[in-house]
This record gives C-alpha cells, structure tokens and sequence, in this order.
C-alpha cells in the first residue's frame, strides 16, 4: 500500500515549477488519463466563473485557474484499479482514495511560489464541507480556504455533468440543483449563489 512517506520516490520525475508551470504537470497526467485531465479542465473553468463573480480580480482567477487545474494531482500517487474502478469502492479502497488530497498537497507544497501554495491548499481542502464532515481534516464554514470552497463546487457539478466509465452524466438542471441544495451543508452558500449567477450568463434557458 502506498504511503505518504513514499511521495517523494513517486513523484521524483516532475520538473520543478513557476509560476505557470501547471502546464507539463497537466501534459503528465495527460499521459495517465485524459478522462481527469478533461474534468480538471472543467473544473478550473468553472472555479474561474465563480471566482469572477465574487469579485476576484483577472490576476486571483489566473491563479485560481492553474491551482484548480491541480486539484487531483495526488490520484497519480494512487492504484489505477481504485482510480477507475467501475464500480463502488470497498472501505479501504476508499480510505486510501481520500488520500489523494494529502498526496496533493505535499507534492505541490514543495514548490515555492504563490499559485502553487494555493494549489496545495486547494488539493487538501476541495473535499472539505462546510458543515465539517468532509476530509481530511473534517473542517468547517469560514475555516476552509475560499479557494478551496470554490473549487469544491466547481469539482462536483464537472464530476456530476460529466459522464465517465463508471456513471452516465447528469443533466445540468439536475447538478444545478445538487449544488443548490448543498448550500450550507456541503457548499459554501456565498459560493453557491455565484455559482448560480454564472449558470444564469452559461446556461440562460436551464
């Protein structure tokens, strides 16, 4: 089983990075699936339609943007059969996948620049919930980094509309409403409303 002392010897191969440097780690998982690279992509459009809408500036949502695409960087450290398993994990399998926010936050923590902070901060805390029953660290409300609050919403509604090997893709309506009624318990209501705010300029007739 992989552990986190053995992060270093797992990622040993990726370059070093500035402050664009999401690029080649993007190009990295792309090689190991083009499925997360598409919904990481996903995910950093939607974070940047949230952040925009509560009132971040072009510079804060560019570097949203880079750390968004990130967020599940710590997969690569995992097993693919717990990755892509088509179907529900077992309680372990499960365990080890909640791991993936650790993986992420220690690997991207090692570079020193400020998006790659708030990618770190952004891979351990975008499965927290605002009711404080997410993971890792099971922290709540104003606690949770926003950037970490955004990106949750923006992670499930991608995961939700997407489809993938193991589920069919919800409609929009459906996932918007998702969201809408985790406002509180899992999402952030603040981020909930911008959140549907930029559904209103995307999805006019949803």
């Amino acid at each position: 089983m992989l552990e986190l002392s053995e992060l270093n010897s797992t990622f040993r191969f990726l370059p070093p990075m500035d402050f664009d440097g999401c690029t080649p780690w993007l190009t990295l998982m792309g090689f190991w699936s083009t499925e997360e690279v598409r919904h990481a992509e996903g995910v950093a459009r939607w974070s940047v339609k949230i952040a925009a809408e509560l009132g971040w500036s072009a510079l804060q949502c560019e570097e949203l943007r880079q750390a968004a695409l990130l967020h599940d960087i710590g997969k690569m450290a995992l097993p693919q059969s717990i990755i892509f398993k088509n179907g529900p994990l077992t309680p372990e399998e499960a365990r080890l996948m909640r791991q993936h926010t650790l993986f992420g936050m220690q690997v991207l923590g090692c570079v020193q620049s400020p998006v790659f902070a708030m990618a770190a901060q952004v891979a351990m805390t975008h499965h927290e919930r605002f009711d404080g029953t997410g993971y890792p660290l099971a922290v709540a409300g104003k606690n949770i980094p926003l950037a970490g609050r955004i990106v949750a919403v923006a992670d499930v509604f991608d995961a939700l509309t997407r489809e993938r090997t193991y589920k069919q893709a919800w409609n929009v309506q459906d996932a918007i409403r998702h969201i809408e009624n985790e406002s509180g318990k899992q999402f952030d209501p603040e981020v909930v409303q911008a959140f549907l705010k930029a559904c209103m300029t995307e999805y006019p007739l949803a």
